[in-house]
């Protein structure tokens, strides 16, 4: 819930349910290794080469930061920087940025995929370490949870957005509100007159 008093109280679903939980989200998104599922370009065109970004937190220490990856589809494998199925792709670290949410500096690390024919599925997996140790980039769930190893991917191709995408308005309607319940209208036809707040109805 909403910290301040002097709001209006709501409810906002996952970890942004408060400013105290804000912070602590923010701060375990820029800790450890991290992808963010950021790439350049976001939708890949054939033969074009793709930039890997990854943060990683001033709680862990690394060395090396490698990607290992497939373009067959199948599922990428390896460690401390050799690949036992696909091949790797090793980031360079390029940046060290100051987070003030964070209050802390993260470090950013960048490595290219090399371009690929139309229609190929890349796979891949990343990797941190140094001497004896590794961690293996993951996201956050809406929970706060995490897996131990994320699978990212991407699929080569042409497609491009309808042109009416670029000018749209596009919203979600969260059906599961009007589901049908006691004192509810749920079949068609059975609400001939509109009520006014949230148990609004009308006929279909």
């Amino acid at each position: 819930m909403n910290d301040s008093p002097a709001v209006m109280q709501d409810f906002v679903f996952g970890a942004l349910e408060s400013d105290a939980n804000t912070l602590a989200a923010e701060r375990q998104r820029w800790s450890g290794v991290r992808h963010h599922y950021a790439i350049d370009p976001l939708d890949p065109q054939p033969g074009q080469p793709v930039t890997l970004t990854v943060t990683v937190g001033r709680d862990v220490v690394v060395d090396r930061v490698t990607a290992y990856v497939t373009s067959d589809g199948s599922q990428p494998a390896g460690a401390r920087g050799l690949a036992s199925n696909g091949f790797i792709v090793d980031l360079q670290r390029v940046e060290t940025r100051f987070q003030f949410i964070y209050w802390d500096y993260a470090e950013l690390w960048q490595g290219r995929i090399p371009g690929q024919p139309e229609g190929t599925h890349v796979r891949y997996v990343i990797e941190g370490w140094r001497d004896n140790a590794s961690l293996w980039s993951n996201e956050l769930r809406i929970d706060g949870t995490s897996e131990v190893k994320t699978t990212y991917g991407y699929t080569v191709d042409r497609f491009q957005p309808p042109a009416w995408a670029h000018e749209a308005v596009v919203y979600q309607v969260l059906v599961d509100r009007f589901a049908p319940a006691p004192d509810r209208c749920g079949e068609r036809g059975l609400c001939l007159q509109f009520r006014p707040g949230p148990d609004a109805a009308h006929d279909l």
